[in-house]
């Protein structure tokens, strides 16, 4: 049956333990009636989550004071402003009502903090839980560099490979080809690679927010670490000869 064309799919999965956490935060004002103001909300909460952080940064830019930290990175936004204006509408006698245009103006800014310390996540997550104008987005598991080159590489072969032995398959079952001529007659002519690379959760704060800096009984926040998962899933055409 030469010319006959095999279409398959091969899939390929790999878990590792998270070994880095990505600590998303938003800070933010309310609604209130000057830009000025809202920025300045989100400009003091940004420096206030700056002061919590500095000590678990990396005290240089080498590898080895990196490696050590806490923290071995975050990242800031650009300060985004926004405006909003409400209509309303009053009752005056005299003049049978008018209507009044109110602006109001938000900030908004987000963080992007990489843990190395799971134990230190925790401990500041709860910190800023309990900040006024901080919400604690999500938590992003990572991979190391290195092992992350190597997850990739590790996924892609088994997804490979099951594509692989799925053409022999059919090879075998359709066009009555012989295990050992599998290798000679079944021939790749198209490959599609697709990746999908992700592994998030939510935090959980098992009792009310205390105020920042309050003594009480509050409970940090826990994270359950979750694997990162890479999965690979490779389309493929084979030409049997």
């Amino acid at each position: 049956m030469a010319g006959f064309e095999i279409h398959v799919t091969g899939k390929g999965s790999t878990y590792r333990p998270a070994e880095r956490a990505i600590l998303v935060l938003r800070a933010s004002s309310s609604k209130i009636p000057s830009a000025k103001e809202a920025t300045v909300v989100v400009t003091n909460a940004a420096n206030t989550i700056r002061e919590i952080i500095s000590p678990f940064c990396p005290s240089d830019n080498s590898p080895s004071s990196r490696d050590n930290a806490a923290i071995a990175h975050y990242s800031m936004s650009t300060l985004h402003t926004s405006n909003q204006t409400q209509v309303k509408r009053t009752k005056d006698e005299s003049s049978g009502g008018s209507i009044q245009y109110d602006t109001f103006y938000a900030a908004k800014a987000e963080f992007h903090i990489k843990f190395s310390d799971f134990a230190v996540l925790g401990q500041l997550a709860t910190q800023f839980s309990a900040m006024k104008d901080v919400t604690v987005e999500k938590i992003d598991w990572r991979l190391t560099e290195e092992n992350e080159r190597s997850i990739h590489s590790e996924t892609r072969q088994k997804a490979a490979k099951d594509l692989l032995e799925r053409a022999y398959d059919y090879a075998v079952a359709i066009a009555n080809v012989s295990e050992s001529e599998l290798k000679d007659r079944v021939k790749p002519t198209k490959l599609t690679e697709n990746q999908y690379y992700s592994k998030s959760t939510r935090p959980h704060l098992h009792r009310g927010k205390e105020m920042y800096g309050q003594e009480g009984n509050s409970e940090e926040i826990t994270f359950q670490p979750e694997d990162v998962s890479l999965e690979v899933t490779v389309e493929g055409v084979f030409i049997v000869e």
